[in-house]
């Protein structure tokens, strides 16, 4: 597989991991959405990247194996169940 190929597989799977996770349904971002076209949306798009950066904040911090851990468990729990995490 070509590097493009392969980065452009890895975004896919990244944005199915949003969409199983809730975040998408959350922030009402529904499929076909354009996140930096949609003026409406753009508040949406700004809240997601908030909360992705918070994530790698804590994941580069001295205590991500806590957070690595805890968020280990959710996903995994989610995956078994098929559904979205709530809790």
């Amino acid at each position: 597989m070509g590097e493009r190929a392969a980065r452009t597989r890895t975004l896919i799977q990244m944005g199915g991991l949003v969409q199983k996770s809730g975040l998408a349904e959350a922030l009402d971002v529904k499929a076909g959405c354009d996140l930096q076209a949609d003026d409406d949306l753009k508040e949406s798009a700004a809240i997601l990247l908030g909360v992705f950066d918070h994530a790698a904040e804590l994941l580069s911090s001295s205590e991500s194996f806590t957070y690595r851990a805890r968020w280990k468990k959710r996903g995994d729990r989610v995956f078994a169940g098929g559904e979205e995490s709530r809790d």
